[in-house]
């Protein structure tokens, strides 16, 4: 929303020639989140890949993230981006998209994003449920937490 007019406008902004690659990109896919990853800088994520805007809404990276699989939902978590696809968990550096993780197994499902509130340690935890490998119609449910070094 331009708060200045009032008039609703989409971002990224897609209209400008030298994004035509980028925009080819995102016009079959499915919006699933953006997040603010700086002051100046948010990702706009897709279902299949996620791109860079500025604070005006202009593409500010002529690189686009690729993912692995098919976002459903997704996360950030500090300065990861967390993926969630129905047979993995996908885990990536948001400032480089460098991918960092995968978690594998079926009916994977985003159980808490983390914005709900602190884990045990006082940091924000984010928490999914995959199908247990060995009983069927059991569940797994695991908490991801940044690991300190």
């Amino acid at each position: 929303m331009n708060l200045d007019k009032k008039t609703p406008w989409s971002i990224p902004d897609l209209k400008a020639p030298h994004v035509k690659t980028i925009a080819l990109r995102l016009e079959q896919q499915d919006a699933v989140a953006i997040f603010r990853l700086n002051e100046n800088e948010f990702l706009c994520v897709y279902s299949n890949c996620a791109v860079y805007v500025n604070k005006h809404g202009d593409v500010s990276r002529s690189v686009i993230m690729e993912f692995v699989g098919h976002a459903k939902a997704a996360c950030l978590l500090d300065s990861f981006l967390v993926l969630f696809d129905n047979d993995f968990v996908e885990i990536r550096d948001a400032t480089s998209g460098r991918l960092k993780q995968i978690v594998a197994g079926r009916d994977v499902r985003c159980l808490d994003d983390g914005r709900g509130g602190t884990g045990n340690n006082g940091s924000r935890t984010v928490k999914f449920a995959l199908q247990h490998p060995e009983y069927v119609g059991c569940q797994i449910v695991m908490e991801l937490v940044k690991a300190e070094r």
